[in-house]
């Protein structure tokens, strides 16, 4: 359902677009091809480096006289919050309420949406916080056609523009690949009756180099964290005061990505006499606090990646794995090793374009998941631990009712990492 709305500006604002992510590259080529599948009649884009998402509506002609220009209220808000998870929350006329989330200046699924009131939107807003819990909540109203909310009153910019989808005919894509198909046939037999005996075997030299120039590419998409790049995360948890003036602290989780890692700090309110400013006063120069709502907070920071490229054409270092987390184990909760998985390798093509094989001196390596959980003092028995992990996410959990053991502790750390190893062939 979507709701056109006069701006104030003279143009016209469409609430209320089916989201989706883009994944690929070209975004506006992808965008075009998934629209017109989707039998949609306009379209736009939001994103930016990190990811991008399309949004489709299809609109009765009529409803846009003189071809007026058409923008999406959603990506007008996603261009407005173009950094970390943001909601709005707006309440129309006759109790309607409209909610929209953006990521990174993306727009999510399932929202830029109507509701009934706004409970329902509430409740439908609750497993998107659970995936963003540093997610900020704006609530706005339209209740007065003239109170527009401060990112929606200038004027919509180029990057909002409704596009139009344009259909191709049956019968064209009917004869362009009737055509296509032509032209693969002829181009096959050329190759098969002229080129066959002008394919020369690849040199064992090129072979190589050609193998090892595309390890080597792959690489740059591999990456793993080393100890002391997972310790200076753990260590920002050590600014963070457990019990400061009526709030308590309940959980630190942080979430990896390729340029940082994204941290939140969650904290419970105690009593009526404590105050958000008590808890403002402990928070670390440079992060960010979000009180939402009376009863919760949380502190936001980032903490630089410091990732390291897997070189996939050499081996790792050998070492006992197992027999290390076997030995160190005793000081953890829980350790889990799944399954180990090949990395899919694209391999180079020759002259002809066939796939090269590949070398026996190059290793296969393999993937498999690592979760450790117990108290925070085990954590320094990884300082030994010489694998390549990719850690995906680290935790601390605060329970003052937790046993006391060796395995135990009123503050649990939990990881959980993806670790590569390496095989000859």
């Amino acid at each position: 359902m979507h709701f056109i709305h006069q701006h104030e500006s003279g143009a016209k604002m469409v609430f209320g677009l089916d989201w989706s992510p883009l994944i690929g590259g070209n975004p506006q080529r992808l965008g075009e091809q998934r629209a017109r599948v989707m039998e949609a009649t306009h379209y736009v884009l939001s994103g930016s480096s990190h990811g991008a998402a399309l949004g489709v509506v299809r609109i009765v002609d009529s409803l846009i006289p003189n071809n007026e220009n058409l923008h999406s209220a959603a990506a007008v808000f996603a261009k407005s919050f173009p950094h970390s998870a943001q909601a709005c929350l707006m309440m129309m006329k006759e109790g309607a309420c409209w909610l929209v989330v953006c990521h990174a200046g993306a727009v999510l699924s399932h929202t830029d949406r109507w509701f009934a009131d706004e409970s329902q939107a509430i409740e439908a807003l609750e497993p998107i916080r659970q995936r963003f819990p540093s997610l900020q909540l704006q609530r706005e109203s339209m209740l007065d056609a003239t109170s527009w909310p401060a990112w929606l009153s200038a004027s919509p910019s180029v990057v909002s523009v409704l596009q139009r989808v344009s259909h191709r005919h049956f019968w064209s894509l009917k004869w362009l690949c009737l055509l296509l198909g032509v032209l693969i046939a002829g181009f096959a037999a050329y190759i098969n009756l002229y080129k066959r005996d002008a394919v020369d075997e690849v040199h064992p030299d090129h072979a190589e180099n050609l193998w090892r120039q595309a390890l080597r590419e792959q690489s740059t998409q591999s990456a793993w964290h080393s100890y002391a790049q997972l310790k200076s995360v753990v260590d920002t948890w050590f600014q963070i005061p457990i019990s400061p003036m009526g709030w308590r602290l309940t959980k630190i989780q942080c979430e990896s990505s390729t340029q940082a890692w994204h941290c939140n700090a969650r904290f419970n309110r105690q009593h009526r006499f404590a105050l958000n400013s008590h808890l403002a006063q402990f928070k670390p120069l440079g992060w960010k606090i979000d009180f939402t709502p009376l009863d919760e907070a949380v502190f936001v920071w980032e903490v630089q990646s410091g990732i390291v490229r897997l070189d996939l054409d050499e081996s790792w270092m050998p070492m006992d794995w197992m027999s290390y987390l076997q030995r160190v184990g005793v000081a953890y909760e829980h350790v889990q090793i799944g399954q180990a998985s090949l990395i899919p390798i694209k391999p180079p093509m020759d002259a002809s374009g066939q796939p090269l094989p590949k070398l026996s001196i190059f290793p296969n390596w393999t993937q498999r998941t690592l979760i450790l959980k117990g108290p925070l003092r085990a954590f320094t028995s990884l300082d030994g631990f010489h694998m390549p992990v990719r850690w995906r996410r680290a935790t601390l959990s605060l329970d003052r009712q937790a046993p006391s053991a060796i395995n135990r502790s009123a503050l649990t750390l939990e990881l959980l990492g993806d670790m590569f190893e390496s095989h000859a062939q």
